[in-house]
């Protein structure tokens, strides 16, 4: 991996992620639909590791002033993205029709209190977060930070896929958000072209989505169990339960397939 191809492709997918992210983020002020916020969530979560990785391309007090604000933005949709995983995985369920209109109206007085914080930041912000400086010197530094990023972050998820179910819930969840950065990073390395046939990409799109699943069952359970008991909802426990059980297995077989890569042999150079 050349580069200055590598640093075309950091500055393409950068500049294209944060044009999408202003456009994301009016979308989901104005109405805050389930997929304008989730997406919101997705661009700012790979925007901050592209920002990261450019450090040395991007003023640090901009990039500092960024990864606050997009805290805050993510904090505020946190709660509303949980609803809105509950909400769909109840939609699927027959006989939830009350509990879903009850969460429904806690997540549209959620979205009302939330709403004026989905600002974007100051138009200074906005602009020089697109200025790059020295790319020519800096490009350099930019591959060097990535691969020693890659290298640090696939040992050290590899090294933890054995204790995987010793895990606390919370632990866990730390363990798929790393697993996530991880196939962020690879796609970085790779082309479109060869991000569909890469064996190591796959390998971690999986388990990281079967994880993905088993989270969002977690939520919803967390949060209906705080809903007035039924028979109805005990009913829905019962089978997010039962559920959670069938995508812990799948995680145990996608983690055994991820196990059995040798991580010496694949590096961040694509």
């Amino acid at each position: 991996m050349k580069t200055q191809k590598f640093f075309s492709r950091w500055k393409r997918r950068y500049l294209k992620l944060l044009h999408k992210q202003w456009m994301v983020l009016r979308q989901s002020r104005r109405a805050g639909a389930h997929g304008q916020v989730h997406e919101l969530r997705v661009t700012l979560r790979r925007l901050r590791l592209l920002i990261r990785l450019g450090e040395s391309l991007i003023d640090k007090a901009v990039a500092d002033e960024y990864r606050r604000w997009s805290r805050v933005i993510s904090t505020a949709t946190s709660r509303l993205r949980d609803c809105d995983v509950t909400l769909e995985w109840l939609k699927g369920q027959s006989g939830a029709e009350g509990i879903i209109e009850s969460l429904q109206v806690r997540r549209d007085r959620l979205w009302r209190i939330q709403k004026p914080r989905l600002t974007a930041p100051t138009a200074k912000i906005r602009s020089r977060l697109s200025r790059m400086e020295a790319p020519r010197r800096n490009a350099a530094r930019l591959r060097k930070h990535f691969l020693k990023r890659f290298d640090r972050l696939q040992s050290e998820t590899f090294k933890s896929i054995p204790t995987f179910f010793e895990l606390s819930l919370e632990d866990r969840h730390a363990f798929r958000r790393s697993l996530r950065r991880l196939r962020y990073l690879r796609e970085l390395a790779l082309s479109r072209k060869k991000q569909a046939s890469d064996v190591l990409l796959k390998s971690l799109v999986r388990p990281q989505a079967a994880m993905g699943e088993f989270q969002n069952l977690v939520v919803a359970e967390e949060i209906i169990r705080h809903l007035k008991q039924t028979p109805a909802s005990l009913r829905l426990l019962n089978l997010l339960r039962k559920q959670r059980v069938s995508w812990e297995a799948e995680i145990r077989l996608e983690l055994k397939s991820l196990a059995e890569i040798e991580p010496d042999k694949v590096s961040g150079r694509g």
